[in-house]
Formats: C-alpha cells, sequence, structure tokens
C-alpha cells in the first residue's frame, strides 16, 4: 500500500498536478543549531552604592526549538531554554561586549551570582525551570523586519514587539536582533541587598543571533 502512494505521488509530480515549487515550499522548517546561536542578557547594577557591584553577563546554552515559514510567507517560531543552563559572566564573552563589562568578578562572585539567579527570589529555576518564547508574527520589508514575540517566565507571558535583521544563505537561516525587557513585567522583583542601596537594574537588554538549519 505504501509503494502504491509513493508510486501515484510520483506519477502526480511528473503530470505536474504539484509543482517542484510546492513541495519545496512545504518543507520551510528550521531547526535551531545551539552550537551556532547565540544569545546574550545584559545585566546592570543600580542602587546608590551600584560602584560597589558589577554589571553582569548571561549567554543562553542549548537553546532549542523550530522556525517555520509557510508557503504564505508567514512566520512562526517555538524557541526555549533551560534557566539552569544559563552561564554567567564568562570572561571571553565579558571581554568582547564591550567596556560596561570590562573587569571580571572572581569565581565567588559568579557563583553567588548563580545562586541568587536561580533562586526563588528571581528565577526560581526549581518551580519554573524553562524559559519559552513564541513567534507569533513576522512582517518585513527592504530595511528589515519587525516581529510579535509571546515571552513565558515564571508562568507568566509577555508580549514584545521584536526588531529582526534575516538573512538566508545557501539554505541556511540567520536571525539577530536586540531588545530590553523588564524584570517586573515577569513579576520578578530584581535581586537587592542592603536595603536596595546596591542592587540589579530592572531592565535588561537582550541581543540574538541566530542560526537555523534546514529540517
Amino acid at each position: 500500500m505504501v509503494r502504491l502512494l509513493i508510486m501515484v505521488l510520483m506519477l502526480l509530480l511528473v503530470q505536474g498536478v504539484f509543482s517542484r515549487d510546492a513541495v519545496i515550499a512545504a518543507a520551510d522548517r528550521y531547526q535551531i543549531d545551539s552550537q551556532q546561536s547565540q544569545v546574550l542578557i545584559e545585566v546592570y547594577r543600580a542602587g546608590i552604592f551600584s560602584a560597589l557591584g558589577h554589571n553582569h553577563l548571561l549567554a543562553v546554552h542549548q537553546l532549542a526549538g523550530i522556525i517555520t515559514v509557510q508557503p504564505s510567507g508567514g512566520v512562526s517560531a517555538e524557541l526555549g531554554f533551560r534557566v539552569n543552563n544559563l552561564l554567567v559572566d564568562d570572561p571571553g564573552l565579558r571581554k568582547k561586549a564591550g567596556s560596561a563589562f570590562q573587569g571580571e568578578p572572581d569565581a565567588n562572585d559568579i557563583i553567588a551570582t548563580r545562586k541568587n539567579m536561580l533562586g526563588a527570589r528571581v528565577l526560581d529555576a526549581e518551580q519554573y525551570p524553562e524559559i519559552n518564547l513564541q513567534v507569533v508574527s513576522v512582517l518585513c520589508s527592504a530595511t528589515g523586519c519587525d516581529s510579535v514575540v509571546d515571552i513565558t517566565a515564571k508562568a507568566v507571558k509577555k508580549r514584545y514587539s521584536v526588531p529582526l535583521q534575516v538573512s538566508d544563505k545557501d539554505g541556511i537561516l540567520r536571525v539577530n536582533g536586540r531588545f530590553e525587557v523588564n524584570q517586573s513585567d515577569f513579576d520578578i522583583k530584581p535581586f537587592s541587598v542592603l536595603g536596595g542601596v546596591i542592587k540589579v537594574a530592572d531592565r535588561l537588554k537582550i541581543q540574538f543571533d541566530l542560526v537555523a538549519m534546514p529540517i
């Protein structure tokens, strides 16, 4: 039965009932390459004694997901990562990130930052192990693309407008851009000590460079 179905489909394709373009268009799905993709989250110090603290740089590791391009041109995506895979203050990444991240926190500082970040007061990784992103729509022009993205963290979903630059070379999809969110958008109170004289700023800056392979 399967062999007969394949023969019928091949005959229809040869006769032009299904065009080659339609067959290719139906297969426009891409899988995120976690090894080549990079998402960086810039976390800034605040408070009247902010000079005693550090700005922090988080890197998303093992981002997973699928990007789908419909024959009509519509684009959607489902992406996500586990928060306990976040890399904190990698020295090589800090050096590339600019003057705001010069100087390296010591090993104890990094351990403490990670513990605070994953703890119940901030991301609560034990209760909410993943952050998920859903690309709802993408609208492109000659100068770039604008997307609507839903982000879910700690069971709170918020919608953002995210500008994108998109390229497709040799069948490999590349998407990059920058946007900002507030921790308080997700009912997260920014971490602070000593009554708030040293604290983390509410606003986070996020930059991403995603590589996706056809599947």
